[in-house]
């Protein structure tokens, strides 16, 4: 378009404007933008936008600036203007009148009532390959802005909808990562964050037909966007490990998502995953492997259940591990997927356990226990197979500190979950093994490996899944161990040295293992037996940590209590000492002597 003299006025009144002031420029100049930015030449463009989009006036033709930018230009600098007015645009609205919410509303609903307007969009933004990367996630900022229940109701004719979710089946699969990124955080919310079960209609009543429910119109029900979404992705391995993020993301969003996507058996591609990958392509092994700790960590009753019989356990130890024994980088992320499946499961079972326990102490006549449950204790039995659990054994003792911190985990939670492994253990064969555990409890190894120790003793000791047998067992294995290797020094003598340590977290897990300690009368006997346990303990000056002073505060309660209900216990206390146990507990964990002292004095006390 040639420019007319009227406008060529016009453009020479807004760049004399620039040199002297941009609120100078006249608002009527805007009604005629689209023509103006046509007919402008090109080294006066760039001096146009700047001049334009910093004028208040400019918001309100945010459609007739916005799209002719971004289509029929022209150049990257005018595109980044054109989003940096169009971001400006709702805070420009608050000062007008109506209510934030109304104008954010009308903002919104301009490219609804407008699809064709972000097809444009979108379409330039690939055309500009890299330099249009911005432009693509602005668009899809704007798809994102509503989730499928407002699209649902606001607007009957889905055309729109499936537009824009074609725009994100594309963006899932964009070779720029960014764009791909925002894609995923777009679609769990459209999805998932509504308030009725549109989104969960919308993404499995294909999948899993008893779910499907007649109140979806028939063009709604037929746009199978997951099954869409799993073709395009499967095109490259890069793109597929995506939607399996994807499905994970979506599955931990609520309960109910998580037990539709096994269902429709969307998790058991991830499981199927690992398996190829272990066989084809090691780099995605491991991305896989890191996607079994994430769906590990999804907080669900019915991902333990689902964990349980996908049989990822024996997958994982049993045949990667023999696999790719001998391989540090592989073995890393094996052992810490073993870690965490080995503390979900061995958390979840105590829960259980700990539970019934509660009920049975209330009354009941017998521990009550379910299918589930006893799949959960086989599971752990199997979990790990004794030959895999005597190897993770021997890495408590590796170089990697990683490493030996990740099989301290595993090998007490296993110990304390599995008697199987307890016994195989406690084996005359496995003195050597039981040497590299237990040598943690002294000072010498890392502090983090130690506190993991420490913790991983009170777990066992205070295990509702052994029997008291076996437990006490475990505590003479390691007395023994100690007498042997610190004939100078008792398991006691260890923990009050362990308490006066500068690390608080070190503190409180010695805290934590004398607290265990004292649950059971075989070991609570030892630390009443130490001449200056109870003494060290009942010193408030020694400890100013408050999660300590609580802690320290628990160990002497359940010490006390076990007094209380064990004669012997009671006897190898004087009656001065029990009776400033008994006052200890009674001024609780925060008590200050010296505080006190002074409150008295001032009251005219004694």
């Amino acid at each position: 378009m040639s420019s007319s003299p009227n406008h060529a006025q016009k453009l020479s009144s807004i760049t004399q404007s620039l040199s002297q002031s941009i609120s100078s420029i006249d608002p009527s100049i805007l009604r005629d933008i689209d023509i103006l930015l046509e007919s402008a030449p090109t080294t006066y463009k760039p001096l146009l936008f700047t001049a334009l989009f910093q004028n208040p006036n400019a918001s309100v033709y945010f459609d007739r600036i916005l799209i002719p930018v971004a289509v029929h230009h022209y150049s990257r600098e005018s595109l980044v203007l054109a989003l940096r007015v169009y971001r400006r645009l709702v805070p420009q609205w608050d000062m007008t009148s109506g209510s934030q919410d109304d104008k954010q509303l009308e903002l919104m609903e301009y490219f609804m009532a407008h699809p064709h307007a972000l097809s444009k969009l979108w379409t330039r933004g690939i055309e500009l390959a890299s330099e249009g990367v911005k432009l693509l996630q602005f668009v899809l900022e704007q798809v994102g802005r509503f989730n499928v229940s407002d699209y649902y109701s606001k607007w009957e004719d889905s055309r729109a909808l499936e537009s824009y979710l074609n725009m994100l089946l594309e963006a899932f699969c964009h070779e720029e990562v960014a764009v791909a990124k925002t894609a995923t955080d777009v679609l769990v919310h459209v999805f998932c964050d509504t308030e009725d079960d549109s989104g969960a209609h919308w993404l499995f009543d294909e999948l899993v037909p008893e779910y499907a429910t007649s109140g979806m119109q028939d063009e709604y029900e037929s746009f199978d966007f997951l099954q869409q979404l799993q073709q395009k992705a499967r095109a490259s391995s890069i793109n597929y490990l995506r939607y399996l993020e994807l499905i994970l993301a979506i599955a931990s969003q609520s309960e109910q998502f998580f037990t539709l996507a096994c269902q429709a058996k969307l998790l058991d591609d991830i499981i199927e995953r690992l398996q190829i990958s272990a066989q084809e392509d090691l780099l995605e092994l491991l991305n896989v492997l890191e996607l079994i700790q994430k769906l590990v960590a999804i907080p669900f009753d019915a991902s333990v259940q689902y964990m349980i019989h996908s049989h990822v356990f024996e997958i994982i130890s049993q045949q990667l591990f023999e696999q790719f024994t001998g391989d540090p980088m592989v073995e890393g992320f094996l052992m810490a997927a073993i870690g965490q499946l080995t503390t979900m499961l061995g958390e979840h079972l105590s829960g259980m356990v700990k539970k019934y326990m509660q009920k049975y102490r209330t009354g009941s006549d017998e521990i009550p226990s379910s299918s589930s449950d006893e799949h959960t204790r086989e599971a752990l039995e199997e979990l790990l197979p004794q030959n895999t659990f005597l190897k993770i054994c021997n890495k408590v003792d590796d170089s990697n500190k990683r490493i030996e911190i990740i099989a301290l985990r595993v090998v007490s939670c296993v110990l304390a979950t599995s008697s199987t492994c307890m016994q195989a253990f406690l084996g005359e064969e496995n003195a050597k093994l039981r040497e590299k555990y237990f040598e943690h409890m002294f000072l010498g190894h890392s502090t983090d490996a130690q506190e993991v120790f420490l913790q991983g003793m009170a777990q066992i000791l205070l295990s509702p899944i052994l029997s008291l047998d076996e437990i006490e067992s475990f505590f003479k294995a390691y007395v023994a161990f100690h007498k042997e290797y610190k004939d100078t020094t008792t398991l006691v003598d260890e923990l009050i040295h362990i308490c006066k340590v500068p690390f608080a977290e070190l503190r409180f897990a010695a805290y934590e293992l004398a607290q265990s300690l004292a649950s059971h009368p075989f070991s609570a006997k030892l630390l009443l037996q130490h001449n200056l346990f109870l003494r060290e303990m009942l010193n408030r000056k020694l400890e100013q940590d408050r999660a300590c002073m609580e802690k320290k505060y628990e160990c002497l309660v359940q010490l006390s209590d076990m007094a209380r209900h064990n004669e012997d216990l009671r006897k190898m206390l004087s009656n001065t000492e029990y009776i400033e146990l008994r006052t200890y507990i009674h001024r609780g964990a925060f008590w200050n002597d010296e505080a006190a002292v002074l409150v008295q004095e001032e009251a005219g006390g004694d």
